[in-house]
């Protein structure tokens, strides 16, 4: 019996096409379903990270206090502040110094407006001329802490300068306090309906 080559070559060539094409197929439609379970994975992820920012966005807006109580640990409370605000900036604290000014005590005004003078009346402002060095990133870094603290601090007069060892600014960070009122003195003798023993 004569082998027809030929014939052989004529079924088996397009069943071979078919096998390959079909192992494609198997291995292209795995990949698909794998990247489909990825794609659902990263949109779940999506899903509950913008719940996520829809609960802190929901979240009270925190308040900025104004001023504080006047306590003793004022002064090295705000250096020790200033100094890790410093440190994790990798920013170098060069100088400070501090200033205190009463207002309503002889202050001159300082906006004009007789109102925003009222609320101040009372108050205590101490002023710190702040000296930091470092790059400009952890300088702007810096900034933007204070500015965001829970403490309201204002900043003034912002000076910028280049040094060989990098960026230095000067700027006055200034905090308010509410001065501590000084206790009444005890009052002696007697006074109608009330007996005082000795």
């Amino acid at each position: 019996m004569k082998i027809d080559t030929f014939r052989i070559l004529g079924w088996l060539i397009p069943a071979l096409c078919i096998g390959t094409a079909g192992a494609l197929i198997w291995k292209k439609n795995g990949e698909f379903i794998e990247a489909g379970k990825v794609r659902n994975q990263m949109h779940l992820a999506a899903q509950q990270a913008l719940e996520k920012k829809r609960e802190i966005d929901s979240w009270p807006v925190e308040h900025n206090y104004a001023a504080v109580p006047e306590g003793r640990t004022e002064e090295s409370t705000f250096l020790d502040y200033l100094k890790s605000r410093c440190a994790s900036c990798s920013v170098a604290l060069s100088s400070w110094t501090s200033q205190t000014d009463d207002y309503g005590k002889g202050k001159a005004q300082v906006s004009g407006d007789q109102k925003i003078e009222a609320l101040l009346k009372g108050l205590r402002r101490i002023s710190s001329t702040v000296t930091v060095t470092g790059s400009y990133n952890g300088l702007r870094a810096l900034v933007m802490q204070l500015e965001a603290s829970d403490r309201l601090y204002t900043l003034s007069n912002p000076t910028w300068s280049r040094t060989p060892t990098g960026t230095t600014l000067s700027v006055i960070v200034s905090r308010f306090v509410v001065p501590k009122v000084a206790p009444r003195p005890a009052q002696t003798g007697s006074s109608p309906g009330i007996s005082v023993s000795q």
